[in-house]
């Protein structure tokens, strides 16, 4: 039986001759070594491509290997009935036929790879395919892998950087259909993302998000509102991209952070905690992964331990959270928990909450947006989760955590602000929960700070150094 996959180039130690001439000819496939070599061959394999494999299609110790959009698949087993001579009203007479026959030898070679593999990488995660959408689209590259060739489920194990993939599926009735075994092998963040993961950069771009305020403007604004009502400019210290960070947070929790770093770049995280991302995405993600596992999942009203569903729903969120930082460059996202400082040279609280995702610290947020110099960027992964639950950017918080506090497209200024009156226009920081905007009648003590203020929003193009 052969693979079907083409001619190939060959690499690494070159086992091909070990099966014989006369494996093309057999209704089953095995690779030429034993089954007890097949984890040791695959983490071989992996490190190879982790070293830089570029090309489409070759052979790796006698197996063949071929790549697309960046995965990788080779075949480990495999039964074809139509190529069994056994079958056959009149066999050849000189046909050796295995007992139980050529079936049952190709079943006990697949369940023993599945086996010898559990044995040496623990057990696996189970993947089945996982459709979103009204139209049940596949959510990720994995899952388009298993839906084009009808594969029910699959055994995932994370090997590191790549993923390796074992699907064995029988096409209809076992020993007398097509047998297939293959791993595929995947980035971590194509097995466990979604298909925003293929995204091409331009396709992040969205340079409308602001209403072509110019980052001069935005840095003023966001230095003004942070001033006014929270810590005021905060400089990171011990970075490698020096930077600044401005906070802003109302009564009701909507908190705003912008980091601005020297070389002109952005940053904004938003969290909202009223969005419709807060009230309905983690529980949409606990739903699906449920679907991937072949179970439901529960609702609040039948959560046997409430508290149980809401630590769910709390790592759920995270989980989200830590998504739709993807795609933001390594140096901005090394500036989110960055330590800060105050004028004071005080250590400046951070108006974010962090939780524990594993080793890693992830803010709690409903949205994450940035400027990359040119462009201002939306992470694919949040793009995605908006994609699936028919979200808008409002839906993520945008609308109260940035365009409505910071005018966007409108002017900015204390009489401005002034106008609106306290009741439509509280906000505060932690360590300041009760200062507000006052009207006119009830001027603020003027002080350097306040003149310093008023100073800067009488133009749009500069702010204090």
């Amino acid at each position: 039986m052969t693979t079907g996959w083409g001619m190939v180039d060959d690499t690494g130690r070159d086992d091909a001759d070990a099966s014989g001439e006369t494996e093309d000819d057999l209704p089953y496939y095995t690779p030429p070594f034993g089954r007890e070599e097949v984890p040791g061959f695959l983490d071989r394999l992996v490190a190879h491509l982790l070293g830089g494999e570029t090309r489409e299609a070759f052979t790796f110790e006698g197996v063949e290997v071929e790549e697309s959009q960046g995965v990788w698949l080779l075949p480990l087993g495999g039964y074809d009935p139509d190529a069994d001579e056994s079958l056959r009203p009149n066999p050849p007479a000189d046909l050796v036929v295995p007992e139980g026959g050529f079936a049952a030898y190709a079943e006990e070679w697949t369940e023993g790879v599945r086996r010898t593999l559990r044995e040496a990488w623990g057990a696996p995660m189970v993947r089945k395919p996982s459709l979103v959408g009204e139209n049940q689209d596949p959510e990720g590259i994995l899952d388009v892998v298993l839906v084009s060739v009808g594969i029910p489920e699959a055994e995932m194990w994370d090997r590191g950087d790549l993923y390796c993939v074992l699907v064995t599926n029988w096409d209809a009735e076992p020993r007398q259909s097509m047998l297939r075994q293959a791993m595929v092998v995947l980035p971590r963040e194509y097995a466990v993302g979604s298909l925003s993961a293929l995204l091409p950069e331009e396709d992040m771009h969205n340079d409308l998000l602001m209403n072509g305020e110019h980052p001069l403007e935005l840095r003023r604004r966001a230095w003004l509102l942070s001033t006014l009502f929270g810590a005021g400019e905060v400089r990171l210290r011990d970075v490698d991209v020096p930077a600044s960070r401005f906070s802003l947070q109302s009564r009701s929790g909507v908190t705003t952070v912008w980091t601005f770093t020297d070389d002109g770049r952005i940053l904004v995280l938003i969290q909202d905690q009223t969005s419709t991302f807060a009230d309905e995405a983690p529980a949409q993600f606990l739903a699906e992964v449920a679907q991937q596992h072949g179970g439901d999942a529960p609702d609040a009203a039948d959560a046997a331990d409430p508290s149980e569903r809401e630590a769910d729903l709390a790592e759920a969120w995270l989980i989200l959270a830590a998504r739709m930082l993807d795609r933001v460059p390594d140096d901005l996202r090394a500036l989110i928990a960055a330590r800060g400082e105050d004028a004071r040279g005080a250590v400046a609280e951070h108006d974010l909450e962090f939780r524990m995702l594993g080793d890693e610290p992830v803010p709690v947020i409903t949205g994450a947006v940035w400027f990359d110099g040119e462009h201002w960027c939306v992470s694919p992964s949040l793009m995605e989760i908006g994609r699936r639950n028919d979200f808008g950017m409002d839906d993520f918080g945008f609308g109260a955590a940035v365009r409505q506090p910071y005018r966007l497209g409108g002017a900015l200024t204390v009489d401005e602000m002034s106008r609106e009156g306290d009741e439509r226009r509280t906000w505060s920081s932690r360590s300041s929960p009760r200062v507000r905007i006052r009207s006119r009648t009830a001027r603020p003590t003027r002080n350097a700070s306040a003149t310093r203020c008023r100073r800067a929003v009488t133009t749009t193009t500069s702010w204090p150094i």
